[in-house]
This record gives structure tokens, sequence and C-alpha cells, in this order.
């Protein structure tokens, strides 16, 4: 009997529990985003006939972005899968291995100012789970986290021989 891949909703779902599970392995990055970013906007040079008001006020966390390598570099992905349902959207981004390697970024509501970092080499999937209610979207939850196994562990399972009629 052949099992069907879960939509991205569903496992969007399965790896958000799987994150807040007790026991859960901490290898996983999750809602890690800081809520609010503290922002000092400066207006650059005088504008003649005009008085300056520079602007210091903390923004909302809003959503995440991932790129590949380091975000200067303005390789943004669009998430691989993308489902919207009564709850909210689910992305989900897979991310094949990559010598540039892969960043976050948590984005801020109303500025451009980002906190981003280099997610570990052996995370594989995202997921996103946005917030319908507000006009924007909004992150309610993210992971990243290792999905594929270890190249070890599915050299062990091919090697393990399979009894006649319980196959897959």
């Amino acid at each position: 009997m052949r099992r069907l891949a879960p939509s991205p909703a569903r496992l969007a779902a399965i790896l958000l529990a799987a994150a807040a599970a007790p026991g859960a392995r901490a290898v996983a990055t999750t809602d890690a985003c800081p809520a609010e970013l503290p922002v000092r906007q400066t207006v650059v040079g005088e504008q003649p006939g005009w008085a300056v008001v520079n602007q210091q006020e903390s923004y909302p966390f809003a959503r995440i972005a991932l790129f590949r390598g380091p975000p200067s570099d303005d390789q943004r992905l669009i998430p691989s899968s993308e489902n919207r349902n009564a709850t909210g959207l689910h992305d989900l981004w897979r991310l094949p291995h990559d010598p540039a390697g892969y960043w976050i970024a948590c984005e801020y509501g109303n500025t451009t100012a980002t906190l981003a970092r280099k997610l570990d080499d052996d995370n594989d999937l995202c997921v996103a789970d946005y917030d319908r209610r507000f006009t924007t979207l909004v992150v309610r939850h993210w992971i990243c986290m290792p999905w594929r196994q270890p190249a070890h562990a599915a050299a062990r399972a091919a090697a393990v021989p399979r009894r006649a009629g319980h196959g897959h």
C-alpha cells in the first residue's frame, strides 16, 4: 500500500507539533525571531524648507524570509509549496544541499529593518504558518529543521532485509 505525502498544511501542523512536543530534538530552529525590533530611522542630508523629524519606534515581527546565501546576495527563495485554508496560509520550503547555505530573515511590519542568521547546514525544510485575521499576513509559528534521513540511517535501513509479503 502506497502512502501519500501529507499536504503542506498537514505537514506544517505535524512539524509545528513536533517542535512543541516535550523532548523534541534541539536541532530545529523555531519561532526564534524577537517579537519586536527597536529601529531608529534617520533622515540623511538636509531637506531645504523642511524640518527633519527622526523616528525611533519598535516594529512588530511579521514574517520570515529565506535566502540562498546571505540576504545581502539578494537570492530570496519563494516557497516550494503554499496552501491556503480556513486556518490561514502555510508555506513550505524544501532546501536541497547548497554550498552557499541558507539564511533566515525575520521581517518586521512597516520597516525594512530585518534580522538575519545562517541556518545550520542540516536544516533542509522550513515551514511558516500565517494568521489570516490581519490585513497583511502575520506569522503565527515557523520552524526550520532536518527532515531527510541522514545518509548513514538511510544506508542502514536499506541494508535490513525485508520479509516476504511485508514490502511497501
